[in-house]
């Protein structure tokens, strides 16, 4: 593996607890780097970006108990806490929506926690994610409504229509008590290769046992598929995420042959086999033959997959937004997939758009010149794009 700089002894213990954790394996590398010198409080806010407080404790907690700071020991049990509330809302957000007869599927969060590792409290999360169908959304926010959940994401105008026009397929909510929720109606953004919102992933769902009740969950392989697809978005900023794919191949439930068929159906092959090549060289998962060739017959996922090594570690400040926009292109396949997702990061108007404007659906064709003057505008004035 390369890294972009020799890596600091908190990214070393940290990818050590990563490591061990996913493999069950002994403690030695955790030891190693736990005699190297480090900076708890660095160390801390590593595992706090990467989403691994949780796992860092726990693997801490079963080497060396002593040294772990107090206060360290009450922030993981706030955020164990957190977990408990979490999930008991979600519990009720499920059953509501169940009493109405509309279908909802949890997705990360406490579902995750308990799928791949579980255990409720060994995942990080800070907000509930649920999928539901397209045409339920304006009910949906009506019954959230009565469970005191405020809306924050942005409007272009307060309608139903306007609800569904987010460019990210998603809709933000937060109660009084700090218990956040997204809702979702596609697995990822339509200007990406799939949004992963066909018939296919509600016929193929599962049912899993979450908060005292049996829930509808996603198939093995379509788990896989958003975890890869999400984390390929993102860039692999967080180690976390792989933790969570390195954890579900693990469980040794995928159907490898179907989640390549699928993969490549949806045309987000590159971006599953990147997350895996990740899983693979960084946290030690085990991939099956066909994988491993399928990896081998795309270069691109090997170049995307040194790149992301190289600056997982990296602080936020130092990375590209450039750098950041080529390599999504690169983890797109095809022509009509980069011009797709260029259409959606260039011209498709966000919440900034409609704050300035709020313009009726009748003249939301408007925000589209408007964005593209705005970003023109920004390119002038600063020498660079900022997008937002």
């Amino acid at each position: 593996m390369l890294f972009s700089k020799p890596m600091t002894p908190e990214a070393n213990l940290l990818l050590a607890c990563a490591r061990r954790f996913v493999s069950g394996g002994e403690a030695g590398e955790v030891l190693y780097a736990l005699h190297c010198a480090f900076d708890w409080d660095v160390l801390l806010a590593m595992a706090e970006r990467h989403g691994m407080t949780a796992l860092l404790n726990h693997e801490l907690d079963s080497v060396c108990p002593d040294r772990i700071p107090a206060a360290w020991r009450a922030r993981f049990e706030r955020q164990a806490k957190s977990n408990l509330v979490h999930t008991a809302v979600l519990g009720r957000v499920l059953d509501l929506l169940d009493r109405n007869g509309i279908p909802a599927v949890p997705l990360k969060g406490p579902a995750l926690a308990t799928l791949a590792y579980g255990d409720l409290t060994l995942r990080a999360f800070s907000d509930l994610d649920l999928l539901i169908p397209r045409n339920d959304v304006a009910r949906t926010m009506d019954l959230l409504a009565g469970m005191w959940f405020r809306l924050e994401s942005g409007l272009h105008w307060s309608c139903a229509s306007a609800c569904l026009r987010s460019k990210e397929g998603e809709l933000s909510f937060r109660r009084a008590d700090g218990v956040r929720l997204d809702l979702h109606w596609r697995l990822l953004p339509d200007y990406f290769a799939s949004s992963l919102d066909g018939e296919g992933v509600w016929e193929h769902l599962g049912a899993m046992r979450l908060a005292g009740r049996d829930v509808p969950a996603l198939s093995s392989e379509d788990l896989l598929l958003f975890l890869c697809a999400h984390g390929s978005k993102h860039r692999w900023e967080c180690l976390g995420w792989l933790c969570d794919v390195a954890l579900l191949i693990e469980r040794g439930e995928t159907d490898w042959p179907l989640l390549l068929l699928l993969a490549r159906e949806q045309h987000i092959e590159r971006m599953v086999l990147l997350g895996l090549r990740l899983a693979c060289d960084l946290l030690g998962s085990p991939l099956p033959y066909a994988v491993r060739e399928a990896i081998d017959n795309d270069g691109m996922v090997t170049k995307l997959a040194d790149e992301v090594i190289a600056t997982i570690f990296l602080p936020r400040a130092e990375t590209s937004p450039v750098r950041d926009g080529l390599l999504n292109l690169r983890m797109l396949e095809r022509i009509s997939d980069k011009l797709r997702y260029l259409r959606g990061l260039l011209i498709t108007p966000t919440e900034a758009e409609w704050r300035r404007l709020l313009l009726p659906p009748a003249l939301f064709f408007l925000y589209y010149p408007y964005r593209l003057a705005r970003l023109a505008r920004s390119l002038l004035a600063q020498g660079k794009w900022q997008p937002s």
